[in-house]
């Protein structure tokens, strides 16, 4: 649960174009990539390139030098996705933030673009997690208010007497939630699994063809 900061040769190309005048000012950065990336780990079904991948740019194509300058942008952007799904999925992931001058972390523009994916399907983001569950719901609260903080003047939000307590622990309570809530998800779809199969094995005989169509024995194969 620890900041990135190895950074590769590809990914540090990919922020110096994020930070270039070939995208918008409305385009994300580096750090509000990864957050979103980290978000869109929380939808169901999976969120196809051609899918989030305008949300990058805001709307907006960047001016690519040629085709191979777009290649390698798209490249590295594909690799970045797939690196914090396969970190998530190990429980190896940690995000990646910007610093300050004073070398702190700054979430800021992170937790940005985390709740960003949020907006990509509206009503379907962490719909399978379930609300009833303690640590679940004080992770949600963490992160959305590490939100409100971030993205919201003093006056537009009320204040809460744990806010200067979050912030202060950002940095390390951001990469707690995040994995607390993929490691719940993770429990909930294995039993949402177990569920099915058992309505399954109700109906079907361990010795008839498995539904599933393999030609084997229900037995044999999705019952084993």
């Amino acid at each position: 649960m620890q900041v990135r900061v190895d950074l590769s040769d590809e990914l540090l190309m990919l922020d110096e174009f994020l930070c270039s005048e070939a995208v918008s000012d409305e385009s994300m950065l580096l750090s509000e990539v990864d957050g979103f990336f980290a978000g869109l780990n929380f939808y169901a079904t999976p969120v196809e390139p051609d899918e989030w991948l305008p949300w990058v740019w805001n709307g907006e194509t960047p001016h690519f030098e040629d085709e191979a300058q777009a290649e390698a942008v798209t490249r590295a952007l594909l690799a970045l996705h797939d690196d914090v799904f396969r970190r998530l999925e190990r429980g190896e992931w940690g995000p990646i933030f910007d610093t300050d001058l004073d070398e702190s972390a700054v979430w800021e523009v992170w937790i940005d673009g985390f709740w960003r994916a949020a907006e990509l399907r509206p009503g379907l983001w962490m719909e399978h997690l379930p609300r009833d569950d303690e640590d679940v719901n004080t992770a949600l609260f963490s992160l959305s208010r590490l939100h409100e903080l971030a993205t919201s003047t003093p006056d537009e939000i009320e204040p809460l007497d744990v806010d200067d307590e979050l912030e202060e622990m950002a940095a390390s309570l951001i990469p707690y939630s995040v994995l607390l809530l993929h490691h719940v998800g993770q429990q909930t779809d294995l039993l949402a699994v177990g569920r099915r199969k058992a309505a399954v094995s109700r109906r079907v005989g361990r010795n008839e063809p498995c539904p599933c169509g393999s030609g084997k024995k229900y037995k044999k194969c999705c019952g084993a």
